[in-house]
């Protein structure tokens, strides 16, 4: 951007162009500058809060198991609600489907591991 305001001022010298419309561009140019980086900072912002996101839901992952045990009957609750999507049960066999990403995360662990018995994958 700089080297375009500094090509606008060569051409002002040279009286190539008039000093208004050097101003007007320059305004247009600071505008347009000002733009990219609102929105440099938008997709920054969502960077972090992506990586804090993932950070929080792989411990979450990692953890489950030892929190859920740790855990009163309304948080159990709230932590399949929040893991699992569709349970049903069969027979006295529970089968589900854990929401994304979660989903995501069970299904590259399986890739190099047993199965979860009652897991039904979303493929």
């Amino acid at each position: 951007m700089q080297i375009r305001v500094d090509r606008m001022m060569d051409l002002l010298i040279d009286g190539s162009i008039s000093r208004s419309d050097y101003e007007s561009k320059l305004r247009e140019m600071k505008s347009k500058q000002q733009d990219i980086n609102i929105r440099l900072e938008d997709h920054t912002q969502a960077d972090e809060n992506y990586y804090l996101t993932a950070g929080i839901v792989l411990n979450l992952a990692k953890n489950a198991a030892k929190l859920f045990e740790s855990s009163e009957v309304p948080q159990k609750r709230a932590i399949l609600n929040y893991l699992l999507q569709n349970p049903t049960t069969r027979q006295k066999t529970l089968s589900f489907q854990l929401r994304s990403p979660f989903d995501v995360i069970l299904d590259l662990t399986i890739e190099h591991s047993a199965p979860v018995a009652g897991y039904v994958q979303n493929h």
